[in-house]
């Protein structure tokens, strides 16, 4: 089969974890001092006890479409704890508060040079879960990545989150590509489980890491002492590389 498309993840993949546990720390400190600093009087302890499950929650209803599925998150979660919050301080929210997680993430030196080469003769489009689409589109931006793909699909913008055969399909179909004419290149089990079940063939990016890391990709109010095992990647029929210039010699591209 010869592919006519390369799909790809965003954080993880063409963006590197730095320290995450810092960067929940961060986020955690960034939300909790735009709260105190309007006057609310809450603990930090009980403030990062009522985080518990913020993302993993369910996906919130959206009861006004200002607001991005992160600031519906938000709403909820101020709601909770009796805090008050307009919708303009809600977008405030969501920026600091992402910024101060981002501070933690860094592009790959190799992304835009691989990337540049494989669209002279791929379609290429990116895929990635994430509920505040202004950021993605600010973030790509910024790092003048926005132009090397021909779709941006966000989960916050189309309703559906790997590893949701959904969320491939419509790459798909924007890129009028069929399952089996494209790759997809990922560093999760979300990403390898769903591209697979979704009919891409999965390349999985396996970048040394900390053994323990992997428990600070994602939130949880008790960081240090969460016991959290991610689901397995299913590696069987997965290509495996380190960095992301082996995909050029994967496709012979110089």
């Amino acid at each position: 089969m010869q592919y006519k498309g390369i799909f790809f993840d965003l954080y993880g993949t063409l963006l590197i974890f730095g320290d995450m546990k810092a960067a929940w720390e961060n986020w955690m400190t960034a939300y909790y001092n735009i709260i105190v600093e309007r006057g609310f009087n809450i603990s930090e302890e009980n403030f990062i006890a009522q985080l518990d499950g913020f993302f993993s929650r369910l996906r919130p209803a959206v009861i006004n479409p200002e607001l991005t599925v992160y600031e519906h998150r938000l709403l909820e979660q101020n709601k909770k704890i009796g805090f008050n919050s307009s919708i303009p301080m809600l977008h405030k929210m969501a920026n600091v508060t992402i910024n101060a997680w981002d501070n933690y993430v860094q592009i790959d030196p190799e992304a835009i040079d691989v990337l540049s080469k494989l669209k002279n003769l791929f379609k290429l489009a990116l895929i990635t879960n994430f509920d505040h689409p202004p950021h993605i589109h600010d973030l790509l931006a910024r790092h003048k990545l926005k132009n090397l793909f021909e779709e941006i699909i966000i989960s916050g913008e189309v309703g559906s989150d790997k590893p949701d055969p959904k969320i491939f399909q419509t790459a798909l179909d924007k890129t009028n590509l069929k399952p089996a004419e494209v790759v997809f290149i990922g560093d999760s089990p979300e990403d390898v489980n769903g591209s697979k079940n979704a009919g891409l063939k999965p390349v999985l990016i396996k970048r040394e890491r900390d053994e323990n890391d992997h428990i600070y990709l994602d939130y949880y109010s008790d960081i240090k002492n969460h016991n959290f095992v991610r689901e397995a990647v299913d590696e069987d029929g997965v290509h495996i590389i380190s960095k992301l210039s082996e995909l050029l010699t994967i496709f012979g591209v110089k």
